[in-house]
């Protein structure tokens, strides 16, 4: 059976190859066309494979891939087993592949030999053994951890340099496991500059490869590091702290990194570094990076670190707001000015900032600042524009404003209320709106006027109308069903039909209306299968 390898996708093809001449098949057996091994990746993984004549009829692997996937290099390593084992069952009680057996009768020149020539043609091969003999002398002598890196990523690469999805887990795997007990070790040990290198060179390269997926497998792999990442200027001492402010700088300015370390090396920069000798190097990092910046959301994110660094740190008040008014067009300046006026309990100064900018913004988008200023008018006691600001966010159509409708309610006597809450609902021109008044008020001649030719908003309503309205809304469910019925739908649509159906059964009136519905269906939509099937399942049909 020639052809088994048209089951798998190149690349798997030559990863399995590379694991069975790697010697991670193990435990092979083949007997009465069931081939069974157990294969060595990042874990054990399980691998069955059932063959009738010349035909595969079945594979099994329990890696990750294969359930994902499909056809997973587990697979192939074990068809490459067979195959060099020429479909013979075996030897009774043996069941072992005899890989170790061969090896150790074969002489030193003939197997360097042999390795030559199979590496000059399976770069992805030499690179496996590559890695295997550096975990075997991992402890002689000092390490080169980058070249380890260099070969631990290359070895999930195709010849083209790119890793697929499964490998690319692989690899996190394999770097997380190998190296994050190194970087605990080394800053136990106060090799902090050490560990830092260590953690952008593996981010650096794990970040630059090219991969089928987004990036959130690498993103994974700069989480699982974080808290590590975090403790190095934590931990350093004054000398490896001053030296990291140094190289974190350099980093986080470079646009020649990759996205990911560039950021992890700001936000480092900015939340570890609190001491008073570091304040004038962050403002300069800061402005440098300000002036450079071609995008204004990424300018305005950094103005807006820059202050709360300056006001964290106990910085000159009037400097701050002296750089605020400075570059007072930036909205986000403001809002941080406005914000940090409330902690100060300086209320009329955010109030100042907050109105002018609602000026600014125009009534389509300044409710935000309404939904702030109206809190803050509270606060300092003016009336008169608490009650008109609450009038301005209850005639806002974008949301729901009942909690601004029942605040203002209470502010005012039953008699002027009932005036008020005219005015109101005289404004308004949403019915979905006018609803949660009606409903609020308990008016329910009024809220049913409005829903009752809105299903959706009907089921909103339903408990408290179904015992005062039962005709309309026996009338409204009766409509909704056969103008959507006129429309082919999907099982669960036509499931969902059915359950409404019979919800109707129950009301007043309700079975004649249902008869006479499903009497129509069965003459109208008799072709329709699936729609008649799931009206049996639901007993409304016989």
């Amino acid at each position: 059976m020639s052809n088994w390898r048209d089951y798998f996708d190149d690349k798997i093809l030559q990863r399995g190859k590379n694991y069975y001449h790697c010697g991670n098949v193990t435990k092979y057996s083949y007997k009465n066309g069931v081939i069974h091994a157990i294969v060595s990746g990042s874990e054990d993984y399980d691998v069955e494979i059932h063959i009738d004549g010349d035909e595969i009829t079945e594979m099994d692997c329990d890696c990750p891939y294969a359930y994902d996937w499909g056809n997973c290099k587990h697979m192939a390593a074990v068809l490459f087993a067979w195959e060099d084992d020429g479909k013979k069952e075996t030897q009774a009680g043996s069941g072992e592949y005899s890989i170790e057996a061969i090896v150790r009768q074969a002489d030193e020149t003939t197997v360097k030999t042999f390795l030559t020539e199979l590496f000059k043609n399976d770069y992805s091969l030499f690179m496996k053994f590559v890695k295997s003999t550096m975990s075997i002398n991992k402890n002689a002598g000092e390490r080169n951890y980058q070249k380890e890196i260099d070969v631990i990523i290359e070895s999930h690469m195709d010849r083209y340099g790119y890793i697929s999805y499964g490998d690319m887990g692989e690899m996190i795997d394999e770097l997380l496991d190998g190296y994050e007990p190194v970087i605990e070790t080394m800053i136990d040990n106060g090799e902090y500059i050490e560990a830092f290198d260590l953690m952008c060179y593996i981010f650096e390269r794990a970040e630059s490869v090219d991969c089928d997926e987004e990036g959130y497998q690498v993103d994974g792999l700069f989480n699982m590091l974080q808290d590590l990442w975090d403790e190095i200027p934590r931990k350093a001492d004054d000398q490896s702290k001053d030296i990291l402010f140094g190289r974190l700088k350099i980093l986080a300015s470079d646009s020649r990194h990759e996205r990911n370390l560039i950021n992890m090396a700001h936000d480092l920069l900015c939340h570890a570094f609190d001491e008073e000798r570091y304040f004038s190097g962050l403002m300069d990092y800061l402005d440098e990076k300000i002036k450079n910046t071609t995008y204004d959301y990424t300018r305005e994110c950094l103005m807006e670190t820059k202050l709360a660094i300056m006001y964290s740190r106990g910085y000159n008040f009037d400097k701050i707001e002296e750089y605020c008014h400075q570059n007072w067009k930036v909205e986000k300046i403001r809002e941080w000015l406005a914000k940090t006026y409330i902690e100060e309990e300086k209320y009329d100064k955010a109030i100042a900032i907050y109105e002018e900018t609602a000026k600014q913004k125009g009534r389509l988008f300044a409710n935000d600042y309404d939904a702030r200023l109206v809190d803050l008018y509270r606060k300092v006691g003016d009336d008169k524009k608490y009650k008109n600001t609450l009038l301005k966010l209850i005639d806002y159509e974008g949301y729901s404003t009942i909690d601004y409708y029942r605040t203002l309610k209470k502010l005012y006597s039953e008699e002027e209320w009932n005036k008020i809450r005219t005015d109101i609902l005289k404004r308004m021109r949403s019915n979905a709106r006018k609803a949660e008044i009606y409903f609020e008020e308990k008016m329910y001649d009024e809220l049913i006027a409005v829903v009752k030719n809105n299903f959706r908003m009907i089921t909103v309503y339903e408990e408290v109308l179904i015992k005062r309205y039962p005709e309309q809304i026996l009338r409204a469910y009766e409509n909704y069903v056969t103008e959507s019925a006129r429309n082919t739908a999907d099982r669960q649509t036509y499931r969902y039909w059915g359950e409404l159906l019979i919800k109707m059964k129950a009301m007043k009136n309700g079975e004649a209306v249902v008869e006479k519905i499903l009497n129509d269906w069965q003459v109208t939509y008799k072709n329709r299968r699936a729609m008649m099937d799931e009206l049996r399942k639901l007993k409304l049909l016989s």
